[in-house]
Parts: structure tokens; C-alpha cells; sequence
């Protein structure tokens, strides 16, 4: 969030961020670099969440709102999101980020998710001024549940690396990376073990498969207990989350990045590694297919094991000359569609059009 508040102050918008969470007893200003970050208290229990905002985070608010024009409001199924923007009072953008997709309305509390919809969910997003879908495909879905709204697809945006990356070699073990959160069913990493054990099962090609992220509702315990059932606990890594120069690191050793999704919205890793021109294997469900088939920057396959398990064979068994071609293009992908320029641009003519209807 930062990098975006960041790049908007450098693009004309005066930018700050306002942070919700009940670990906050006060409000408190918290500046990370340049960029201005508000901590307002929350309420945690569910007992409470109907209330509204925190009395003092209302109060910030509603003081704040005369320094303000209009609201970005990021995730879904947050309340504070919806008690904001009608205390602040003022045209807002809502960015959902995939939290629509339909493996998140039908997935866990699915019924409470549904009454909060119907109450206020919907009518929050029918009054927003514009609602942002990070790809076409979540721009559709939104279409379908609120048919009223504006919509405007702006893409995630991916930081260039700061120097070259090195290819990586052809020769010795080659590393398959996967990183983001360990949700289990949300990200595929069942399809991911079971296609990377028919794989490494028949291939001469020696790997290794790097899992990296954040535990998730216990999805280390189950990746682990499903890796030793594959007998493939040797060719597998569970390192934990990574950040920074750690990070980089793994992206800049990599052979080819994978992510097997079964819902998303656009997964940052994947875009990160394709900035290092890293070749990618993706499910469609990661709304990253129709890029890499355009740019053929990787290969697309289906959300079964066999077909990740095919799609590794195209990638990681291919020739040098055809490796290098798609490293290229996976960097032109990035640099051409992902790129800061161009996503600051839209955003910031999105912002200046909503202002615009608004005032007019």
C-alpha cells in the first residue's frame, strides 16, 4: 500500500494512509518513509463490529475529512471499509482485489458473508464512484454482482529489479518457486505437490521446489504431511515467509516461478518474477494467462495435477534458446503491462475523472 501512496505523491495526488486494527488504543501517526500512516483503533469482537467505527477513530475521520477528497478503500468484507465511507462523506474507490472471486463467497462462513452482502456490502459498493478490478476477469465478476457500478480495470503494478538479474544456469539443479500465503486450496498448492511428484517422478532434469510464504489456517502442517505422502520431502523446501533482500534472493535463483490458483485476484510474486525474468507456470484462475500466452512468457495450464505436472515438462525440459526467449519476454511482459508509468497514469486519470462527475 505504501509503494502505491508513494508513487501517487510523486504523480500530483497528496496521499495518506489510514490504518484500522484493534491492537490500536489510540490514534497515532506513524510515518513509514514519506508517506503519512494514521493507526486508528477498531473494534475486534464480532459483538461489537456492528457499531460502527471506534468512537475516535469516527472522530478522526470526521475531522480528518475536510483534508480529503476522495477515498480509497482497499479488501472486502471489512466493516471499518464501509463505517469510513460514510463518515468521511466524501466520492470513494473501492479495490476488492479478488475478495469477490467466487471461492471466497462460497468458502468459509459463506452464510455470514451472505446476510452482510445483502445488508451492507452491496449498497456500499452501489454508491462508490468507481470500483477498481485489478484484472478483466474480476472486472466481469464485479459486473455480475453489482450491475450498476462503474468499473475500471487498472492492473497491479511491479517495481523494475534494481539491476539485471542473472540468467540463471542451464546446467545443475534448477529451482521451481512458489511464494505467497500457504492457502492450501485458494492457491493450488495441493495441484502444485502432486503435479511436482509426477514430474520430478519421471524427469532426468534434477529440481528442487521451493514453497515460500505465510502459514494459513494450518496449510504448513498439510503441504508437509502431503509432501512426505508423495515421498518427495527431498526435493521440497518450506523456507517461510520471505521479505526484502531474502526475497530477491529466491526470485534471482529461481529456474521458473509457479502459481496453480484455483481463485485470485493478481498475485504481486508472480508479476515480481516475471519483472526478473523468470518464466512462469500459471493456472487461468490466476488472471495472469492471457498475458503469458500473449507474450509467451511461461506456459498456462489447467488446475489438475496432470496438467501441472505437463506444464513443468514444457518449462523446465525445453532447450536453452527457447528458456532464453521466454526470460525476455517474461521481463517485456512486466515492464510493458505492469509497469508503475503506465498504472500511475490510469489511476491518476481515474482519481481526476471521479473528482470531476462529482464536482460537476
Amino acid at each position: 500500500m505504501t509503494h502505491l501512496v508513494e508513487r501517487l505523491s510523486g504523480n500530483g495526488v497528496e496521499a495518506e494512509v489510514w490504518h484500522p486494527d484493534a491492537a490500536n488504543e489510540e490514534v497515532r501517526e506513524k510515518p513509514i518513509g514519506d508517506v503519512r500512516v494514521f493507526e486508528l483503533p477498531a473494534y475486534s469482537r464480532s459483538s461489537e463490529i456492528l457499531r460502527g467505527l471506534h468512537p475516535k477513530a469516527r472522530a478522526f475521520v470526521e475531522q480528518r475529512r475536510d483534508h480529503v477528497d476522495l477515498v480509497h478503500l482497499h479488501s472486502v468484507f471489512t466493516p471499518h471499509n464501509v463505517f469510513i465511507a460514510r463518515a468521511a462523506g466524501k466520492p470513494y474507490v473501492v479495490s476488492p482485489r479478488g475478495g469477490y472471486s467466487e471461492g471466497v463467497l462460497t468458502g468459509r462462513h459463506k452464510w455470514i458473508k451472505a446476510g452482510w452482502m445483502q445488508l451492507y456490502e452491496r449498497p456500499f459498493l452501489r454508491h462508490a464512484a468507481a470500483l477498481h478490478a485489478v484484472s478483466r476477469e474480476e472486472a466481469e465478476g464485479l459486473a455480475d454482482l453489482v450491475p450498476d457500478a462503474r468499473i475500471v480495470h487498472i492492473p497491479n503494478a511491479v517495481e523494475p529489479p534494481a539491476q539485471t538479474p542473472a540468467r540463471p544456469r542451464h546446467d545443475g539443479t534448477k529451482r521451481i518457486l512458489f511464494i505467497g500465503r500457504l492457502a492450501v486450496r485458494q492457491k493450488g498448492l495441493d495441484l502444485l505437490l502432486e503435479g511436482y511428484a509426477r514430474f520430478a517422478g519421471s524427469s532426468r532434469v534434477e529440481t528442487e521446489l521451493v514453497i515460500a510464504g505465510s502459514d494459513f489456517r494450518g496449510g504448513l502442517a498439510e503441504t508437509a504431511r502431503l509432501t512426505r505422502s508423495l515421498s518427495i520431502s527431498d526435493h521440497v523446501q518450506f523456507p517461510g515467509p520471505v521479505y526484502g533482500d531474502e526475497k530477491t534472493e529466491l526470485l534471482s535463483t529461481s529456474y521458473a516461478f509457479v502459481h496453480t490458483s484455483r481463485w485470485e485476484g493478481l498475485p504481486f510474486a508472480a508479476l515480481e518474477a516475471l519483472a526478473m525474468g523468470r518464466p512462469v507456470l500459471v493456472t487461468p484462475e490466476t488472471n495472469l494467462g492471457r498475458y503469458v500466452q500473449e507474450y509467451e512468457a511461461g506456459v498456462v495450464v489447467a488446475g489438475t495435477a496432470e496438467a501441472v505436472a505437463e506444464g513443468l515438462r514444457r518449462l523446465i525440459e525445453c532447450d536453452p534458446i527457447s528458456y532464453d526467449t521466454m526470460s525476455n519476454n517474461a521481463g517485456r511482459l512486466a515492464s510493458e503491462k505492469f509497469g508503475w508509468h503506465e498504472v500511475m497514469r490510469q489511476m491518476v486519470g481515474l482519481y481526476e475523472d471521479v473528482l470531476g462527475r462529482t464536482s460537476g
